[in-house]
């Protein structure tokens, strides 16, 4: 099976890496399918891992919020455990 050479258009077999014609490098479709797919699956890589990190800033955030919530809790019933404790 040939294929067109992208520089000469002259005919190559499918299997030669460059053209016996001008020896230009032949474009190789396997390769070309294997790039493409590695590309994709990097794509989605980076589409999941840019979901995760904002999922992991809004669990960073609310873990922020509930520390100074229970840190304001836990010291105004410290703060009334000893004004109880001075009336007694």
């Amino acid at each position: 099976m040939n294929i067109k050479c992208p520089t000469c258009n002259s005919e190559v077999d499918i299997s030669s890496d460059y053209c016996t014609k001008c020896k230009s490098e032949m474009p190789n479709p396997t390769k070309s399918f294997v790039y493409d797919q590695l590309f994709e699956l990097m794509k989605a890589e980076n589409e999941a891992r840019l979901h995760l990190d904002s999922k992991a800033g809004t669990y960073i955030g609310l873990l922020g919020i509930s520390a100074t919530v229970f840190g304001a809790l836990g010291s105004l019933l410290t703060l009334d455990n000893i004004k109880l404790l001075k009336t007694l």
